[in-house]
């Protein structure tokens, strides 16, 4: 499906939130529909307990796994990728520093997909390289490593201003404000805080991957009640 000659929308199927227990992280991640002249694009999948919400929003909308054209995958952490397997047919965009991670350091990070070897291997697979590409439909993907070194954010240029979908560049607002994001690879701190202010210089709004989205005004990230985006509410 797509919005032929329109400018892209942006709706939020899962909003994501952080939390901690006993000290381990534990989060829901954010998944973001896309309709652009393009097809229509899922911005992550989230994690095996937040499927029947995913396919219910899908539902909502009249909206079957089959009507997405595209699937970005911006890493491949379980609550992000855990229910790519709904969407065996649709192309499916990983970049190439992510599975070079993944087949790396296999065990270094607690948060790499068990399935990833499975989500990897479909005939649909793109495998984005280099730090930008253009979908067409004033949708761009932006690699922007830190969380993972792979890691990738989609841009919408939308009617109201450019919306970025950053997943984990920047999580939550903490880590826009301090510019300090948490990273798989310790090397990658600095080129983390990088890769955020490249997210600051793109995006008028941020949907991150594990709180509300917040607008960027004058380069400064702030909560605010005008987000100029459908908000889904579930």
């Amino acid at each position: 499906m797509s919005v032929n000659g329109e400018a892209p929308t942006v709706e939020i199927l899962i909003q994501g939130l952080g939390a901690t227990m006993n000290g381990i992280p534990i989060a829901i991640s954010t998944v973001a529909l896309v309709r652009s002249s393009v097809g229509t694009i899922l911005v992550d999948t989230g994690m095996h307990h937040t499927r029947p919400m995913l396919l219910e929003q899908l539902a909502k909308r009249k909206l079957t796994p089959d009507d997405i054209d595209i699937l970005l995958l911006t890493h491949l952490h379980f609550d992000h990728a855990d229910n790519a397997s709904l969407f065996p047919n649709c192309r499916r965009i990983v970049h190439e520093t992510d599975i070079e991670e993944a087949k790396k350091f296999p065990t270094r990070d607690w948060g790499l997909s068990d399935a990833w070897r499975e989500t990897i291997a479909v005939p649909t697979l793109d495998v984005m390289s280099g730090p930008q590409l253009d979908l067409g439909g004033g949708i761009t993907l932006h690699h922007l490593p830190g969380h993972r070194w792979g890691m990738v954010a989609l841009a919408a240029d939308t009617s109201n201003g450019r919306v970025v979908c950053s997943s984990d560049v920047a999580k939550n607002a903490r880590e826009l404000l301090t510019r300090t994001p948490v990273v798989s690879d310790p090397d990658f701190a600095t080129i983390g805080r990088r890769s955020i202010d490249r997210l600051l210089e793109l995006a008028d709004v941020v949907i991150t991957g594990h709180d509300r989205p917040l607008a960027i005004v004058d380069g400064v990230p702030q909560w605010t009640q005008d987000i100029p985006y459908a908000l889904s509410v579930y």
